[in-house]
């Protein structure tokens, strides 16, 4: 199981480019977050997942759909912090029901 609070800047808020599964605020907070862990976010709609060096993967879905439809159409948003959970996955390459190319198996 990963635990870790996620910090959204007002920064990455500034950084971040609206529409961008990869560089929103919440995947550049995410980023940061993982970092010593070679993570790379993606955020859709509500799902967060961060894809790690060591081919596993982490899915933390959060109510941070407001966030992500505010800051795409450009309405003004807030810094804010949430826990991103999630049991740790390794990736083996097929199709699975998280709508990703990947078969989850938990470690």
């Amino acid at each position: 199981m990963i635990s870790r609070i996620v910090n959204v800047t007002l920064e990455y808020i500034h950084l971040g480019i609206k529409e961008d599964s990869c560089l929103c605020p919440i995947a550049r907070a995410l980023e940061r977050t993982f970092k010593d862990m070679g993570g790379e976010p993606n955020v859709e709609e509500s799902l967060c997942t961060v894809t790690f060096d060591d081919g596993h993967v982490a899915y933390g879905s959060r109510q941070i759909g407001d966030f992500i439809d505010n800051f795409d159409a450009g309405n003004p948003v807030e810094p804010f912090s949430f826990t991103f959970e999630s049991d740790y996955y390794k990736v083996d390459g097929c199709y699975d029901d998280h709508g990703y190319d990947c078969e989850c198996v938990e470690i």
